[in-house]
């Protein structure tokens, strides 16, 4: 027969984890929850985002864009600024890609620079002389097709400027800026989620 516990010994063993879990909800603060984070992750405003791996393929092309690098930035979504480097990967002969980051709900820059192309004009090669950049809105799931190209530079440029002008949220610069460049050119810069 099991001799009974004594009210202390219990609360003894119950102690540590009724700290832990009080620290955990006074660091979380009023207005804040935790759901589906990490441990030991509070997210502001309450609302935890679970990321998990995304994969961003595409090609960069000025003619294929050989052995270059294609950076993912962070983007300010105030003022369009590279922030931090999500993640990088080479491009092949082809121009081909794939970027590995964690998903994101805000916007990212997918830059190449770096490595060299064969010249539409005349076939020669020819070193990137600068980068060469498109804006996603969000990579909350993998994104193939992306197409990196002078086009997708003028969209970024386009978005960029209206941001500076102000009076207007990311999304909506970004929306207008490639709908404008898409009707110049009578062509489409998008990228499709798979």
């Amino acid at each position: 027969m099991k001799a009974p516990m004594s009210r202390w010994v219990r609360w003894s063993t119950r102690a540590p984890c009724a700290l832990a879990l009080g620290a955990v909800i006074s660091l979380a603060g009023p207005g804040q929850r935790i759901v589906n984070a990490a441990p030991g992750a509070i997210v502001p405003g309450g609302n935890a985002v679970v990321t998990h791996q995304v994969l961003l393929s595409g090609a960069a092309l000025q003619g294929p864009m050989v052995a270059s690098t294609v950076t993912a930035y962070a983007v300010d979504p105030a003022t369009g600024a590279d922030l931090q480097v999500l993640g990088t990967a080479r491009t092949d002969a082809s121009g081909n890609f794939t970027v590995k980051i964690l998903s994101r709900v805000s916007p990212l820059r997918l830059a190449v620079t770096g490595g060299s192309f064969i010249s539409e004009a005349d076939g020669s090669t020819m070193p990137q002389p600068r980068r060469v950049t498109v804006l996603l809105p969000s990579a909350t799931m993998d994104i193939a097709g992306i197409s990196i190209n002078p086009l997708t530079r003028f969209v970024n440029a386009l978005t960029i400027g209206r941001l500076q002008a102000g009076h207007t949220t990311f999304a909506a610069a970004l929306a207008n800026a490639t709908a404008t460049i898409e009707s110049y050119y009578s062509l489409s810069t998008g990228a499709t989620a798979s």
